[in-house]
């Protein structure tokens, strides 16, 4: 089975560094741009079936891939990004000012600690791993899914299925409108690439 792990387009919000998390904002212009090229790299890759987290910039992405093959996406909320509490809308270079000692806390171990409110990167890892299996375990045209998320989320999964340390969580890179792609065989997880970009060029 391949499973392909697709970011969403760009935000306002991604270009000046803000942390959306759980705040539901629609695509930039440059971000329906790149779905658009999503849909086109996808072109020749169906049949698939189709997920998406449920926030509308991802919602959005997953519709306008799944357009040419009359696809509508299945909402998978499990595919959320990281809840980032009270840091939501926020800068690292606010937090810097405001919110500095937990700040550093969450750069050095994401694992063990979250924005004040928020998920740590392991609740993240947890809920969108069973979101990932939940959708895996389905019957899918192809044998192949596409599932729509965020930066965060996307980084659990390659995460896990490299089986890094923690001190390698922040190396790993995940773009807006990127594709990694994860094959799974006999219950193993093999990543066949991540932070694919070409297509957006």
């Amino acid at each position: 089975m391949k499973i392909y792990l697709v970011r969403h387009g760009l935000t306002a919000w991604n270009k000046t560094g803000r942390y959306a998390g759980w705040s539901d904002l629609p695509l930039a212009a440059a971000g329906i741009e790149q779905a658009e090229r999503l849909s086109r790299y996808f072109a020749g890759r169906g049949p698939f079936s189709l997920y998406s987290s449920d926030l509308a910039r991802a919602v959005y992405t997953a519709e306008i891939i799944g357009r040419p093959h009359g696809i509508t996406p299945v909402g998978l909320p499990a595919l959320r990004e990281l809840f980032f509490g009270e840091w939501e809308g926020q800068t690292y270079a606010e937090l810097v000012k405001t919110d500095r000692e937990a700040l550093n806390r969450w750069y050095a171990d994401p694992f063990s600690h979250g924005p004040p409110g928020g998920e740590t990167a392991a609740r993240l890892q947890r809920r969108v791993w069973a979101g990932l299996k939940k959708a895996a375990a389905a019957d899918h045209p192809g044998d192949t899914v596409v599932l729509v998320s965020h930066g965060g989320p996307i980084r659990t999964v390659i995460h896990r299925c490299l089986g890094l340390g923690r001190e390698k969580f922040w190396e790993i890179a995940v773009d807006n409108g990127s594709v990694s792609l994860i094959k799974i065989e006999k219950q193993s997880y093999r990543v066949v690439y991540h932070n694919y970009c070409a297509h957006l060029l």
